[in-house]
């Protein structure tokens, strides 16, 4: 969305592409000859990978493929390739594992989604692409980041909107999906920080949660909004809202990137909330869209 970027208009210079055209991936690495590249193009909605499976896996699987060969044909000054990898590919989580670790042995990858599935396909590209052929792959494996301009489909975006409409007496009721799913929520820019540590540290090959290490039920997130907002609305579940397949609990062991980088998250999960309902306070023409 341009509007997102519009405060760096004249800052940074955009080359836009279909991520699956090899052309144009090529032709923009050999214009740019990068430094660095993060990788964060995909289709990132998880519900969007049930309506869409094979475009979803088409394009976050061979798109990746696409980018990590040109990164390997003009890689003379090319020092990190970030790939943003996810949580989703522990997918369906025994609670006696959580907080999960990077150790496929005790959390092995359970997708329950076709987006997880891509996730996972994507990580063993970066990998393939390290050990085969040099690429300097950084592979993150990112919890739920959410902060200001987060898509309105997200379920974050969602209580945000909602919590402005109720403060603005345009609505008295809160509608989500499955309130008990648990997950792990990081501020975007403790996200954000993350990647850029590893790739300047050059943590090839091997991946890394980005996560809070703590983890909150949906129910809980929207108590505690309506706690900071001192608002009363009920929550009402919609069953359009909730997946075929669930993912009930994902919360993140982050020692591995702590102890290796010095990385630790120091936003919070109110600041989340407040940040993100400012956010949607200030931009009122995003109330009242329905998200798909």
């Amino acid at each position: 969305m341009h509007e997102n970027i519009e405060h760096l208009r004249g800052k940074i210079i955009l080359h836009e592409t279909d991520i699956t055209s090899a052309e144009r991936i090529l032709a923009i690495f050999e214009e740019i000859r990068p430094h660095a590249v993060f990788h964060l193009a995909a289709e990132s909605f998880v519900p969007t990978s049930f309506r869409e499976p094979s475009r979803v896996a088409h394009n976050n699987i061979i798109g990746t493929i696409k980018i990590f060969e040109a990164a390997r044909r003009f890689d003379d000054e090319l020092e990190s390739v970030q790939i943003a990898c996810s949580s989703e590919q522990y997918g369906l989580v025994d609670p006696k594992e959580v907080p999960v670790i990077e150790d496929l042995k005790k959390n092995p990858f359970r997708p329950r989604s076709v987006y997880g599935i891509t996730k996972c396909a994507s990580e063993q590209i970066a990998w393939l692409y390290h050990n085969s052929y040099g690429v300097p792959s950084i592979i993150t494996r990112g919890f739920n980041h959410e902060g200001p301009r987060r898509g309105i489909q997200f379920v974050t975006s969602v209580i945000h909107r909602q919590i402005v409409e109720i403060l603005n007496k345009k609505s008295n009721k809160i509608i989500i999906g499955n309130p008990n799913a648990i997950r792990d929520f990081t501020h975007v820019k403790d996200t954000v920080n993350a990647y850029i540590l590893l790739s300047e540290k050059k943590k090839y090959g091997e991946p890394f949660n980005i996560s809070s290490g703590k983890g909150i039920t949906i129910a809980d997130y929207i108590k505690l909004a309506k706690n900071i907002y001192n608002i009363q609305a009920d929550v009402y579940v919609d069953p359009k809202r909730l997946r075929p397949s669930e993912v009930p609990l994902l919360i993140g062991n982050n020692e591995k990137i702590i102890k290796e980088t010095g990385w630790k998250p120091v936003r919070s999960v109110i600041d989340i909330i407040k940040e993100g309902v400012k956010y949607f306070q200030d931009h009122p023409e995003q109330l009242g869209i329905e998200a798909h």
